[in-house]
C-alpha cells in the first residue's frame, strides 16, 4: 500500500537523549553488545498469562487447510486470558475516558480531567471495573507531536500505575497509552520511514520514524516520554524496590505502537532490572496497534525476552499498516499480480503493476509483525454490531474502536458500552449512540452547596 509521506522540519526538536550513560557503564562494562549482555541476566520466571509459552495453552488453534499455518481461534480463548485482556484493555480505556478534549477550551485541551490520585476512582465508575481499585496512578505521561504546519503540541498521552501487592508480595507496574486524538498526532501516524532505534545499542533494529520520534524526542518544556518513563522507573524502584514483580505495557492504536516502543525500550535499556539485579518480565498487550519495526526489531525483542500479544479486528485497516509485512510478501515475485498481497485491504485501492513493482523492489525493507496476533472479526456478531464494511468513515472508525474490540474479546460485556462513544450497537437495543460525556459537563457540587466548573488537571512543565 502506498503510504502518505510529508516532509517535516525537525529543527524545533531535540535529538534523542542517551538517557542512561552511568547505568550503561555500570551494567555493560566492557561488553560491546549491551543487548546481548542484558539477554543473559537472571530473570524472574514468566507465568503462562505473561506469555511464557506465547499463550499457546490459552488460545486453541483454528483448523486450517493443509500447508497453511494455524491461526489462534479467538472464539475459544481461555477465560483467564479473556479476563487478562479485558483488564489491560480497560486500563487503556482510562486514557480516553479521562482525556480532556473540549475544543472550546484550547488552553486546557490535551490535559487530563483528573489529578492522579482520583484517576482510577473516577474512571472505574463508568467501566464498573473492580480491578481498578488495585491500581494507583503513579505518574502521568506527556508527548509532543508536530502538526502539518510544524506547530508543536504537547498533550497528556498516558499514565504509569502501580498495583497493590499480590499474594506473593509482588506489584505490577503498568504503562498505559492512548491512541490518536489531536489532529497534530495524525502526522506522526503517517511518518512510516524506518529509522534506527539506537545503532550503538541494538544494531540493525529499525522503527517507524513517527512512533520513534514521538517516544524519544521532544520540544521545549518537558522531557520526552522515554525520559519520563526512565524517571518513573527510578522513582518506583526507590519506593517499592524488589516488590516490583512485572512490567506490563498496554495501549490502543497509536498508543499500541507507543506501548510496543515503550516495552522494547524497557528491556533494551535494562529498565526492568530491579535493585537486586534480577530482571522482571515485560509484557505488552496492544489493541488495534499498527506495525512498528523491521524483522531485526522483532528478533531482538524475542532475544531480550519481551512478549507481545496483539489483539486486532480483521476488518480494521490500522494493524495492517505501515508498509507491507514480511509475511505478506513470502514467496511473491514481480511476476505476481499482487491482487491479494494485502488481504482485506484490497477494497481500499486497486493494486497496480507499478505499485506492485515498487513493493517487490523494497521487499528487503518491510515491516514485521511482532509477537502473537489474536485476530477477531466484527462480522462474527451480526446480531449485535452494525455493518463493518470498509466504506463509510463511520464504519472504519467503528471497527477500530477500543470498546468494540473489548466486546469482541468478551461478548458478555455490557452491550450499552458499544455505544459509549460510537454508533455501533444495533438500533433494536434502544441504546442512544455516543451517550458518554463528562458528568454535568465538568460542573461539580461544592461542600457549601454551590456549583463550580472543575478545571482539568494541568501538571507543571518541570518534571
Amino acid at each position: 500500500m502506498l503510504q502518505l509521506r510529508r516532509s517535516t522540519s525537525w529543527q524545533t526538536l531535540r535529538e534523542p537523549l542517551d538517557i542512561r550513560p552511568k547505568l550503561r557503564s555500570w551494567l555493560f562494562a566492557e561488553n560491546s553488545r549491551p543487548d546481548l549482555f542484558l539477554a543473559q541476566q537472571p530473570r524472574i520466571p514468566r507465568t503462562p498469562l505473561q506469555g511464557a509459552s506465547d499463550w499457546a495453552e490459552y488460545i486453541p488453534a483454528q483448523e486450517q487447510q493443509q500447508e497453511k499455518p494455524s491461526k489462534p481461534n479467538p472464539r475459544q480463548i481461555h477465560q483467564k486470558l479473556r479476563q487478562t485482556l479485558l483488564k489491560y484493555a480497560e486500563l487503556t480505556q482510562v486514557c480516553y475516558d479521562s482525556f480532556y478534549g473540549n475544543d472550546d477550551d484550547p488552553k486546557s485541551f490535551g490535559c487530563n480531567k483528573y489529578p492522579p490520585e482520583r484517576l482510577m476512582k473516577e474512571t472505574a465508575a463508568v467501566n464498573k471495573a473492580a480491578h481498578f481499585e488495585h491500581y494507583t496512578a503513579f505518574r502521568y505521561l506527556y508527548a509532543n507531536s508536530v502538526g502539518l504546519l510544524d506547530q508543536e503540541n504537547r498533550y497528556w498521552i498516558g499514565y504509569v500505575a502501580v498495583s497493590s501487592r499480590d499474594d506473593q508480595g509482588s506489584r505490577d507496574v503498568v504503562f498505559a497509552w492512548r491512541g490518536t486524538v489531536a489532529q497534530s498526532e495524525w502526522h506522526m501516524d503517517v511518518m512510516d520511514k524506518q529509522v534506527d532505534y539506537d545503532e550503538g545499542l541494538c544494531p540493525g533494529v529499525k522503527m517507524a520514524e513517527g512512533f520513534r520520534t514521538m517516544y524519544m524526542r521532544c520540544g521545549t518544556g518537558r522531557d520526552p516520554p522515554q525520559v519520563q518513563v526512565r524517571k518513573a522507573m527510578e522513582a518506583i524502584y526507590n519506593e517499592y524496590g524488589n516488590e516490583v514483580g512485572s512490567l506490563t505495557v498496554c495501549g490502543h492504536s497509536l498508543g499500541g505502537a507507543l506501548a510496543t516502543v515503550n516495552s522494547f525500550d524497557l528491556v533494551a535499556q535494562g529498565l526492568n532490572r530491579r535493585p537486586d539485579g534480577t530482571q522482571v518480565p515485560v509484557t505488552a498487550y496492544t489493541f488495534a496497534s499498527p506495525r512498528v519495526g523491521n524483522q531485526a526489531f522483532v528478533d531482538q525483542a524475542a532475544e531480550l525476552g519481551l512478549k507481545v500479544l496483539r489483539t486486532v479486528n480483521f476488518r480494521d485497516v490500522v494493524p495492517k499498516v505501515p508498509g507491507i509485512s514480511k509475511d505478506e510478501l513470502e514467496g511473491k515475485t514481480i511476476e505476481d499480480d499482487g491482487s491479494e498481497y494485502l488481504g482485506s485491504l484490497k477494497a481500499v485501492g486497486k493494486i497496480t503493476k507499478d505499485l506492485w513493482r515498487f513493493v517487490i523492489s523494497h521487499k528487503g525493507d518491510q515491516y514485521a509483525d511482532i509477537g502473537t496476533v489474536l485476530e477477531f472479526d466484527t462480522r462474527d456478531f451480526p446480531d449485535l454490531i452494525k455493518s463493518a464494511s470498509m466504506g463509510p468513515k463511520e464504519s472504519a472508525s467503528r471497527v477500530h474502536n477500543l470498546e468494540v474490540l473489548m466486546h469482541l474479546i468478551d461478548p458478555n460485556r455490557d452491550k450499552a458500552l458499544l455505544n459509549k462513544t460510537q454508533d455501533a450497537l444495533l438500533d433494536d437495543f434502544g441504546i442512544p449512540p455516543r451517550w458518554y460525556s463528562t458528568p454535568y459537563k465538568g460542573m461539580r457540587l461544592q461542600s457549601d452547596g454551590t456549583w463550580k466548573r472543575e478545571k482539568p488537571f494541568a501538571e507543571p512543565l518541570a518534571q
